[in-house]
């Protein structure tokens, strides 16, 4: 059996006798897949999947009678066992006296090439299956060789004409196509993970997110907590551009006007209380449509503008209620890996996220969530 698969990877510090070399390069189909499989995450588990489809199809040669040219492959093998030509011309008369044709027309032949890819896949197949396979596979290397020395005859190869040239074919290493062997080792499996280690993973996620959630949290104070000057409104704009100033009134009596509808707005959240506040602010700030100035930005920590940077939020676009409400959900999303909680809706109470269902119970009134 070890005699059977004579495939051998070529190494430049080996040296070899280019006449003993079988190649066994194809553009087949099988060869095509498995240079494909051989590119893939998981390549040993794909290439012999590819094999072994192709040994239970019905292009494996399990029986050498399936051959079109087995008849005369057969003769040709028999009668260089009974006596081995010496030179060119011996062979080519053996090879025509087999056949029935000559070298070139037998060459030619349709049937010779497609029995030649057959015999050659078979043999690639049989050795990267998972199993070996029930086929006459010394036959099939035998076979193989017979080809070889009949193309390197019609090729006119004159090394035939040297002493052992044609026995050295018979006995010749079919070598493997290219890129194929050796088949790549299976990943090595990851050692089951520890209680520790995932009591470790744990906490270093439960860290990430506190990190994440606290510079959050002070994004969201700053914006929320944005007044006077540092403020500007949409409505703003567009009284200035679409209503024309009164006769005899500036506009600087326009941004009074404004001025005094921001303290409106201040005086009523402040008179439904710091939790009233924090819960309704939202709301009453998509009705103002304020956003913040670029030079309150300026002023604005670090860290803030780096929360605002990663939650993917430009205030200078975007409304503060957006922009808060943004930071919100983001806060939601984190709240259950920093506390242990199981999920679940959550409201900001004095800048601090806490589970909306229990707003009832501190502050007495009903759950909404922010």
């Amino acid at each position: 059996m070890l005699d059977l698969f004579r495939f051998v990877l070529l190494r430049p510090s080996v040296p070899v006798d280019g006449g003993s070399i079988i190649p066994s390069d194809l553009d087949s189909h099988l060869q095509q897949q498995l240079k494909e499989d051989r590119r893939e995450a998981s390549p040993l588990e794909k290439m012999q999947g590819s094999a072994d489809d192709f040994v239970s199809g019905g292009s494996f040669i399990s029986d050498l009678g399936r051959l079109a040219l087995d008849e005369g492959i057969r003769k040709l093998s028999d009668a260089l066992s009974a006596d081995l030509p010496s030179n060119r011309q011996e062979l080519s008369s053996a090879i025509a006296a087999a056949f029935g044709m000559g070298v070139a027309d037998l060459v030619a032949n349709g049937d010779f090439a497609k029995d030649r890819m057959r015999l050659i896949d078979s043999l690639i197949a049989a050795k990267l299956a998972t199993s070996p396979p029930a086929a006459p596979l010394m036959e099939i290397a035998r076979y193989i060789r017979l080809q070889a020395l009949i193309l390197r005859c019609w090729d006119d190869d004159e090394k035939l004409d040297e002493q052992g040239a044609i026995e050295m074919v018979l006995n010749g290493h079919i070598v493997m196509p290219a890129g194929l062997l050796p088949l790549p080792d299976k990943p090595p499996e990851e050692p089951p993970e520890t209680p520790g280690e995932r009591e470790r993973e744990g906490r270093e996620k439960k860290e990430e997110a506190e990190r994440e959630y606290r510079s959050l949290k002070d994004a969201y104070r700053f914006l929320t907590e944005l007044e006077g000057d540092d403020l500007v409104m949409d409505l703003e704009d567009a009284l200035l551009r679409h209503r024309p100033p009164a006769r005899g009134r500036p506009d600087d009596a326009l941004r009074q006007e404004l001025r005094q509808l921001r303290e409106t707005i201040d005086q009523r959240l402040v008179g439904e209380g710091p939790v009233g506040m924090l819960l309704d602010s939202t709301a009453a700030m998509h009705r103002a449509s304020m956003r913040i100035r670029p030079q309150a930005l300026e002023r604005a920590p670090e860290p803030v503008r780096e929360a605002l940077h990663r939650a993917d939020i430009d205030p200078l676009q975007v409304s503060i209620p957006v922009a808060a409400e943004t930071l919100r959900r983001r806060m939601e999303e984190l709240f259950p890996v920093i506390s242990g909680a199981g999920g679940g809706a959550i409201a900001l109470l004095g800048g601090q996220a806490v589970p909306a269902s229990s707003l009832s119970q501190e502050t007495g009134m009903e759950d909404r969530h922010v």
